[in-house]
């Protein structure tokens, strides 16, 4: 029962003044605004509970799925669009069901401005075929996802993309083909012609893009859709509640460390960091993060080798897809192991030795040189202290060349001094 100021003569009127046949909302008096029924789609994308969360309804056009999230007892609805006549509509028909304080329409053109908050929840349904730059988009709009990001994408067999490489003269065959290969087709004739659509991506290449190319998502769900042959993308970013990374470079003795820290042979160190190893932990580490599919840890002790990108394309630690965990963990503890470099040049040295694969061997060769460069050692070393410092991390510094010992950070400063002098 929708309860209103309006009467049906007002409404009616609304109606029939108004364009709004493009998403079918429920109006009083048993009245619509006619359009698409989007009922199944709200009811998948809503399944799990948005109850007391924050939902941003990205291209939310006359707000239908603002109006779903309020249903569904969200604690906060915000619709934003580029298009300010249609965020008028979309206030009235707030309005006129008794929504116009339980949802906040903005202006904002998602492609040129940044979010200014974060959100529990974010929708973005229909909306990357039509941007310039989708992979940015994308990557803002995860940026501000706290749990959930919910995508309904125009894929090559959605209508339109169906037509175009049927124009191209691809055989029906080959285009089945093409919808289960990781790809993005390209429109044409965006500049000239009224074609605004421009990027279709395949389920696989939208997994690709959110589970490969992209660390923070626990994982992913795809659906299809019931509308225009579309499907449905659920992805659920990782929640960490304590993350304590024990980061050093190749061969400093971070396995090492963690083992005793786990067998409980480091108690002291353990009671200085602020772990309680007694406590449910987690031991993951880059390569192996991806296999744990439970979306929230409650725990977890990450290994990380801070020359994981040296010599790759990831130069920057910002670019490593490999510590992403960060922006997971509402807790985040660095552990900094350090090594004396003429014996971390010993170890290289000796993996030289013992292990005969060539593509091995240029690794290993790579960092020994770096090891035999205290100067680059040092700058490697106050790169990463920089990032996790950019990224509010409580930093600790062990040192692992004896028996592991927690070293004051003067001490850590002078280390660092004396390999770059």
């Amino acid at each position: 029962m929708i309860t209103t100021s309006w009467t049906k003569e007002q409404v009616q009127e609304l109606i029939n003044r108004e364009e709004l046949a493009y998403q079918e909302i429920d109006l009083p008096y048993g009245l619509s605004t006619g359009g698409r029924d989007r009922r199944q789609t709200s009811e998948r994308i809503f399944a799990d509970s948005i109850k007391g969360k924050s939902v941003l309804d990205i291209g939310c056009f006359l707000g239908y799925f603002c109006h779903e999230a309020v249903r569904c007892q969200a604690g906060r609805v915000v619709g934003i669009d580029i298009d300010e006549d249609r965020l008028r509509q979309a206030r009235l028909v707030a309005d006129c069901v008794g929504m116009a304080k339980d949802i906040e329409f903005k202006l904002l053109d998602i492609e040129t401005n940044d979010l200014a908050e974060h959100f529990d929840v974010i929708l973005m349904l229909n909306v990357l075929h039509h941007l310039r730059n989708p992979i940015s988009v994308l990557d803002k709009v995860i940026t501000h996802t706290k749990e959930r990001l919910i995508l309904e994408v125009a894929s090559p067999a959605s209508l339109r993309p169906k037509k175009l490489l049927k124009s191209m003269g691809t055989w029906w065959w080959t285009r089945r083909k093409l919808e289960k290969l990781p790809l993005v087709l390209i429109g044409r004739n965006g500049a000239v012609s009224n074609n605004e659509q421009k990027f279709f991506f395949t389920p696989l290449a939208m997994t690709n893009l959110l589970m490969e190319q992209r660390g923070p998502f626990a994982r992913l769900e795809i659906d299809s859709s019931n509308f225009k042959n579309r499907y449905i993308a659920i992805a659920w970013k990782r929640q960490v509640g304590r993350l304590v990374i024990i980061g050093g470079v190749t061969s400093s003795g971070k396995t090492t460390f963690i083992d005793n820290l786990k067998n409980g042979e480091l108690a002291e160190i353990a009671s200085q960091i602020g772990v309680d190893i007694k406590d449910n932990w987690t031991y993951t580490d880059a390569a192996n993060i991806k296999a744990i599919k439970d979306q929230r840890i409650e725990n977890a002790i990450f290994h990380y080798d801070i020359l994981r990108a040296f010599g790759g394309d990831a130069r920057y630690y910002s670019q490593e897809q490999g510590i992403e965990v960060l922006d997971s963990a509402a807790v985040r503890k660095v552990i900094t192991i350090w090594c004396d470099p003429k014996i971390l040049c010993q170890r290289q040295q000796l993996k030289l030795r013992k292990d005969a694969q060539h593509w091995r061997q240029r690794r290993v060769r790579s960092v020994l040189g770096l090891y035999q460069n205290e100067k680059r050692l040092a700058q490697q070393y106050q790169k990463w202290i920089d990032y996790c410092r950019q990224k509010g991390t409580q930093l600790f510094f062990v040192d692992c060349t004896s028996r592991p010992r927690l070293m004051p950070h003067s001490e850590w400063d002078q280390k660092i001094k004396d390999l770059l002098s």
